[in-house]
């Protein structure tokens, strides 16, 4: 889920590369939506934003634009020209918009969406990071604790002539074993990692990799809700903007990792469309999407709401994942408290009692 840096080289200006941002292209959503709304036309609201950009890459990106909007272009086919920057479904939702003459609404849902994936992105990561972070470091000083530490401590407590306590015991026979299989270790840790990089560079591994992220324990339901999240709301911007069921069904299998488990399911989707097959019946067949889509998507063909109910099940899985997110930071810092806690008692008893022991006398 992390923001990622992009690369287009204007036309006409190749001495030099042009990059954007998706900071800047949220920037240029929300400011161009609420111009639009306060009455101003297309042409005018691109270039009153322009006055206000101080990123020299976003400046020749407006320019570019706004010297095409002046001859007539479409804002669509100006934003095409850009590629890497501005993603399939957002040119696709302004080209709905130019369509069905709502621009401004278009806009808007889109800002909210871009919004809300940014900062849903920072807090999935904030979650990962710590404890990784937390149990690298543990587990870097338990190492240094196994290979620095132990060796001075044996001849000590060796020479006292007292029983080695357990803990310290099972201290001593780790890291002799790791000492004893050191290149087994490493040969079998170097092949996991090998397997695993040629499985990922295979559309059957790249499938099965994206299938088990979503069934891995916690993240595994973050993964998943938010795949839901992105396809509903994705499908609601560009279905509500006047798109035909199949070309917005392209845009979304394009939001996902191509091969992967999302993607083909999304693809297979798309085929059975093209042969006559409902929206509704592909959904149900599909082991993506969990019941409660189905009968949603059902109840929408019926009832002629289907972008309606998206936008529902959009804001359902968002809140999901807010909720969710929220309980697992909670347990977070309770769980830093106890990993330090019980380390600090590995070390006491593993190290520093059986020390205090041989020095001070009973």
């Amino acid at each position: 889920f992390s923001s990622r840096r992009r690369h287009t080289r204007l036309q006409g200006d190749w001495s030099s590369d042009v990059c954007s941002s998706d900071l800047d292209v949220l920037y240029l959503t929300r400011e161009l939506y609420t111009f639009l709304d306060a009455g101003m036309s297309l042409a005018d609201a691109v270039t009153t934003l322009r006055g206000f950009v101080k990123k020299r890459a976003f400046v020749f990106i407006l320019d570019d634009i706004i010297k095409k909007l002046r001859k007539g272009d479409s804002f669509s086919s100006c934003l095409e020209q850009f590629p890497d920057s501005f993603t399939h479904s957002f040119v696709a939702s302004v080209k709905g918009g130019e369509l069905s003459g709502e621009m401004s609404r278009i806009l808007k849902d889109f800002y909210n969406f871009l919004a809300w994936e940014q900062k849903t992105k920072k807090r999935i990561l904030t979650l990962a990071t710590f404890p990784v972070a937390v149990v690298g470091l543990l587990t870097l000083v338990f190492f240094v604790m196994i290979f620095f530490l132990v060796p001075r401590v044996i001849p000590f407590l060796t020479r006292s002539g007292r029983e080695i306590p357990p803990m310290t015991q099972f201290l001593i026979d780790f890291r002799l074993v790791i000492l004893a299989y050191k290149l087994h270790i490493f040969l079998t840790l170097f092949g996991l990692v090998a397997i695993l990089i040629a499985l990922a560079m295979t559309k059957k591994g790249q499938y099965l990799i994206d299938y088990w992220l979503m069934r891995i324990p916690i993240f595994g339901y973050l993964y998943h809700t938010f795949s839901l999240m992105l396809f509903c709301k994705t499908l609601y911007i560009l279905n509500s903007s006047g798109m035909r069921i199949v070309e917005s069904l392209t845009i979304c299998q394009n939001l996902f990792k191509k091969g992967g488990y999302s993607e083909k399911e999304i693809k297979i989707m798309i085929q059975k469309i093209e042969k006559g097959i409902s929206l509704s019946k592909t959904v149900e067949q599909s082991s993506f999407f969990p019941r409660l889509l189905v009968m949603v998507v059902k109840s929408a063909e019926k009832t002629g709401s289907l972008s309606d109910k998206l936008k529902s099940m959009g804001e359902l899985y968002s809140n999901r994942m807010e909720y969710r997110i929220t309980d697992l930071l909670s347990y977070i810092e309770p769980a830093y408290a106890v990993m330090i806690i019980m380390y600090i008692m590995f070390l006491l008893f593993g190290f520093y009692l059986p020390m205090i022991s041989v020095v001070v006398p009973n």
